[in-house]
């Protein structure tokens, strides 16, 4: 099993591998298979987390209202807003979706970033978190030279410790090519796991305080004396 490599320093090499052409037409090849499993969500803002610039707005559903994107820079994110990873300028419970695309790979600190996550969500809203796969043959492509693939259960168990529900897990993407004519083969059979990466659909889910149930007042009962 791949060890995920969380709470790492920048690396440039890594860093730089998003831009290279391969890997955006791989990750846009991603991006289009995996937007059908987005969920139609309204009444809330949504937030977009990409890797790369260069990479296109996903199509997501327009009811959302406000869409906010950032993208993957050096110890954190950019765009409309200039913020660190462990601190969105978000407020809490603020938003329906987060769209996270290939940013726990290039996170200096994955297990904050999602907490973070977790927050901007309100109850009941949903984390999308795209991912490499470390068992997808693509991988060839950028081993040594690219990021650290995080195993799904690695990914699951973290998610799950920032107190976000994993409620589906998809594998999307091409098998074995990155760019735009990548056969993309139906998504049930006995390859989906060699896809190229991943996606885990989780749920904020605050627990209901449970109270505490009253005491229950004693009964007197009445002395009995003799005589």
């Amino acid at each position: 099993m791949p060890a995920p490599r969380f709470g790492r320093q920048p690396e440039p090499a890594e860093d730089a591998w998003f831009e290279q052409p391969t890997a955006l037409s791989l990750m846009a090849a991603i991006q289009r298979d995996a937007m059908p499993h987005v969920p139609a969500l309204c009444g809330h803002g949504g937030l977009v987390l990409q890797a790369a610039r260069a990479l296109p707005n996903p199509p997501l559903d327009l009811r959302l209202g406000a869409l906010l994107r950032l993208d993957r820079c050096r110890g954190g994110f950019d765009g409309a807003l200039r913020c660190r990873e462990d601190a969105l300028p978000i407020g809490d419970g603020s938003l329906s979706l987060v769209y996270a695309a290939h940013v726990v790979e290039s996170a200096q600190d994955a297990p904050a970033l999602l907490r973070e996550i977790r927050r901007v969500l309100r109850p009941g809203g949903a984390a999308l978190v795209v991912v490499l796969n470390p068992w997808s043959a693509v991988r060839l492509r950028w081993d040594r030279r690219g990021p650290a693939a995080v195993h799904p259960r690695a990914l699951g168990t973290l998610m799950r410790a920032a107190d976000l529900e994993v409620t589906a897990r998809r594998y999307v993407g091409p098998y074995w090519r990155g760019d735009g004519a990548a056969h993309l083969a139906p998504e049930h059979g006995a390859l989906p796991p060699l896809r190229a990466a991943y996606l885990l659909q989780a749920e904020r889910r605050d627990l209901a305080r449970i109270r505490p149930r009253p005491a229950r007042a004693r009964r007197l009962q009445p002395e009995m004396r003799p005589g």
